[in-house]
């Protein structure tokens, strides 16, 4: 991991427990979730939209991809730069 992919994944680890929505391409389908910022890895992230209910989405993976997190106030907190 290259010295920036380590602070932007550290700025989205700041955000951990903020509402943010999703925006994300399942498929070649784009998709947004809303919901808490839970966990920050190495791969991707996980948004809790529930008390239970917790979405695993990875930054690149097998036909999906995060295509931007924004805050609640609309502040682009991550875009990627592969799509």
């Amino acid at each position: 991991m290259d010295g920036e992919e380590t602070e932007i994944k550290e700025y989205l680890r700041s955000n951990i427990g903020k509402e943010v929505e999703v925006e994300y391409v399942q498929y070649g389908t784009l998709n947004k979730i809303e919901g808490k910022l839970r966990d920050v890895g190495e791969c991707g992230i996980e948004i809790g939209s529930g008390r239970f209910l917790v979405n695993r989405i990875p930054f690149i993976g097998y036909g999906t991809a995060i295509q931007e997190i924004r805050g609640k106030n609309g502040e682009v907190l991550y875009k990627n730069p592969s799509i």
